[in-house]
């Protein structure tokens, strides 16, 4: 009897493709499931019983224009891996939709876990959870000290105009799925678009960075070894220290209209052959941690979900990491509620964290905050629509659509309450 396979993933022709095109990487017939707790691209786990990979596609059906581009996920983890930021090592890209139906990248499968609730992190106490946190911040820290010209993503976005682009990239998102009335939404965007603050210096931007988008894991290291903590991540477990030329996947076609060219003005953080964790170039505003024995240590070992990365403002990642740490008080609620944790730090705590470690002035982090709100509250309006169509796969979408509104509101009481930017709850 043929398997069953999950939805948008054909294990088959996948083995086929990567018979092809990685010849012994797999031994034997491929199994795949789709991972849960992703609402945009879908991600599969894959293994042939003995090794494992993970996939990552578009959602099926309602696709919107830049939102889901696999080419753009997987030059940049590409361009990365070489670097001190940990991201999956990449396999392979597939353009060609004839094979699962639309883009498709393979990376490895990383051990560690993405961390979307309080009662997930509530076994790790207080202490760990805390230093998770602000090891997340300090990871930020690190991706933005990148030189994306030094990596091969010079041309990976178009810093210029950049907020302003944004506004109106996700005002048409915001058209693209509107099935009903948001109040306030329309009103959000436009008091957005009248108080723009100046950007900082252009650097790579995640774009949907989260404690939930990236995988936690605890490192050993023997006693009495004596190393050096780096001060945004984990040592890559697993693969060498630099990816091979055809995993880098080379140059990329400029994305769209939101993320073109450019040049950056951070230092650089790639690491230099046979160190594994320090980066020659650390920036003197990251200081080291420890230089004691580690043992048992939380480390972020994977940064996953990309898909809206680019050349951009280093404070649009920040703002996001603000809105997510501020409880929103809704239990069982399908979005992240990891702020309200013992132990997770508030606001005020996170902005102060990235100020000191990357020496960037965060006085206007009450806009980039209220930009996240609303940000966030369209693509979940996106999620809703797909869902009211049916083209949604998994558990937890019949309740997105009431979360909207939550977001909306928090967006423009942060603009009105600019303390709110900042502050826990």
């Amino acid at each position: 009897m043929r398997p069953v396979h999950p939805p948008g993933l054909d294990p088959d022709r996948l083995r086929g493709l990567l018979d092809a095109e990685r010849p012994g990487l797999v031994n034997e017939p491929l199994t795949a499931r789709l991972i849960e707790g992703g609402r945009s691209n879908l991600t599969y786990e894959v293994t042939d019983g003995t090794s494992k990979w993970v996939v990552r596609r578009p959602p099926l059906g309602h696709v919107l224009a830049t939102a889901h581009d696999m080419k753009r996920e997987h030059r940049v983890i590409s361009a990365l891996y070489p670097t001190d930021v940990p991201v999956p090592r990449p396999v392979l890209l597939c353009e060609d939709e004839e094979l699962l139906g639309a883009p498709f990248y393979v990376m490895e499968f990383v051990e560690g876990t993405p961390y979307r609730t309080a009662e997930q992190l509530a076994p790790l106490g207080p202490e760990r959870t805390r230093d998770a946190v602000l090891g997340l911040v300090d990871t930020l820290v690190g991706l933005h000290a990148v030189d994306p010209a030094e990596v091969g993503l010079a041309d990976f976005g178009r810093p210029e105009g950049f907020l302003d682009r944004q506004l109106r990239r996700w005002g048409k998102q915001l058209d693209a799925s509107r099935n009903r009335e948001l109040a306030g939404i329309d009103e959000l965007h436009a008091a957005l678009g009248r108080e723009l603050p100046h950007s900082p210096a252009p650097t790579v931007v995640h774009g949907d960075y989260r404690l939930d988008n990236v995988l936690l894991g605890t490192v050993s290291e023997p006693e009495g070894h004596a190393g050096v903590e780096s001060p945004w991540g984990s040592p890559r477990g697993g693969g060498t220290s630099r990816a091979s030329e055809a995993e880098r996947g080379g140059e990329a076609e400029r994305g769209g209209e939101a993320e073109r060219g450019g040049e950056a003005e951070r230092g650089g953080a790639r690491r230099p052959e046979g160190l594994s964790t320090i980066g020659l170039s650390t920036p003197a505003s990251v200081p080291r941690r420890r230089t004691e024995p580690i043992k048992g240590v939380d480390r972020i070992r994977a940064i996953l979900d990309w898909e809206m990365s680019t050349l951009g403002d280093p404070l649009t990642d920040l703002g996001l990491l603000v809105m997510y740490s501020v409880p929103l008080g809704l239990p069982d609620s399908p979005v992240s509620t990891t702020a309200t944790a013992p132990g997770h730090p508030d606001p005020a705590e996170i902005v102060e964290r990235y100020a000191a470690r990357s020496g960037r002035d965060v006085s206007a982090v009450s806009w980039y905050t209220a930009f996240a709100w609303f940000k966030l509250a369209v693509i979940l309006e996106g999620i809703h629509y797909r869902y009211t169509l049916g083209q949604t796969v998994g558990p937890g979408f019949d309740r997105i659509g009431e979360l909207v509104p939550v977001f909306i509101e928090h967006g423009l009481t942060t603009l009105t309450s600019p303390q709110e930017g900042s502050r826990k709850g």
